[in-house]
C-alpha cells in the first residue's frame, strides 16, 4: 500500500471516528436540554405541591366528599367542596398529564402520588363518574387522566418509592467521592 493510500485511509478512520464524537455530543447535549426543559415542570409541580390550600383541598376532598350524594355529581356538591374537589383533580390531572407527555420521570412521580391518587379516586371517582352522566357537555374524558393515573398507581405498591429512596441513598454524592 503506497503513503498515500495510508493517508487516505487514515484520514478516512478520523472523519469516522469524528462522526461518531459529533453524535455522541449531538445526543449528550439533546438529553441535557431536554432535562433542562422538563425541569421548569418539576419544579412547578412540587411548588404546587407544597402549597397550603392545596393540602387543604385534599384534606376536605378525604374528610368532606365521603358525606355526600355521589349520584349528585360534582355538580350537586356545595360550591366550596366542589372547588376544593376540582382543586385536588386538576392538580393530579396535572402531574398525570406531565407523565403522559414524558415530561415527568414516570417511576419517580408516580411513587410520589401513588397513595393520593388512589385515595382521591376511590372518594372522588364516583362523583366523576356520575357527572360524566349528568352533564355529557364535559365529554366522556372529563378527568380521565385523574382516573389513568389512579390505575396505574394502583398497580403498584409503595416498595417502589422505598426502592427509588434506597438507589438513590446507595448513589455516591459528590462530596463522599472526594478524598
Amino acid at each position: 500500500m503506497s503513503p498515500s493510500d495510508v493517508g487516505t485511509v487514515a484520514l478516512s478512520f478520523l472523519a469516522l471516528a469524528t462522526s461518531a464524537l459529533s453524535v455522541y455530543i449531538s445526543t449528550r447535549q439533546a438529553s441535557l436540554q431536554d432535562k433542562a426543559n422538563n425541569a421548569a415542570a418539576v419544579v412547578s409541580i412540587l411548588s404546587e405541591f407544597r402549597d397550603p390550600k392545596l393540602h387543604e383541598s385534599f384534606e376536605l376532598v378525604f374528610h368532606e366528599l365521603p358525606g355526600h350524594d355521589a349520584l349528585q355529581g360534582l355538580s350537586g356538591l356545595p360550591p366550596s367542596l366542589r372547588h376544593h374537589t376540582y382543586n385536588v383533580c386538576y392538580f393530579l390531572t396535572q402531574v398525570g398529564s406531565a407523565m403522559v407527555l414524558g415530561i415527568l420521570r414516570e417511576s419517580a412521580f408516580l411513587a410520589l402520588f401513588r397513595a393520593r391518587a388512589v385515595a382521591v379516586w376511590e372518594i372522588a371517582g364516583p362523583f366523576i363518574l356520575r357527572e360524566r352522566v349528568i352533564n355529557p357537555t364535559l365529554g366522556p374524558e372529563f378527568l380521565t387522566v385523574v382516573e389513568a393515573l389512579a390505575t396505574k398507581a394502583n398497580m403498584i405498591g409503595p416498595e417502589l418509592g422505598q426502592r427509588i429512596l434506597a438507589k438513590w441513598i446507595g448513589r455516591p454524592s459528590a462530596r463522599s467521592s472526594r478524598p
